[in-house]
């Protein structure tokens, strides 16, 4: 497993596709909407990741709201989407996929 930031996941996607990483970001869980980002003031698609079955890693839909537009600990599987897209719209440049753990975490 690899920890790193949101913004280097971003910045350069090949080093990290298909690998495990954990991240620590800001999170977003809305509908149509489920991404983390360096920070609450960099919430574009193009600075975030789509989370793909994130609910079921943070103990269900209930506990995933309580961490809404907070920052999070999370780790999953990376994958590197730039050429296609991923998420609503396709307007996310990657995903993590497989989480395992998503949690709060404090201020970055």
């Amino acid at each position: 497993m690899v920890s790193t930031t949101v913004e280097h996941l971003i910045e350069n996607p090949a080093s990290f596709d298909g690998q495990t990483v954990e991240t620590v970001g800001f999170y977003v869980n809305e509908r149509e909407h489920h991404a983390i980002y360096p920070s609450k003031d960099t919430e574009e698609h193009k600075t975030g990741i789509w989370l793909v079955t994130e609910s079921v890693a943070a103990g269900g839909e209930s506990q995933s709201k309580l961490l809404n537009r907070r920052n999070i600990r999370i780790i999953g599987s990376f994958s590197n989407r730039r050429g296609s897209g991923t998420g609503h719209f396709n307007l996310w440049p990657a995903e993590l996929r497989n989480i395992t753990l998503i949690e709060a975490a404090s201020a970055q």
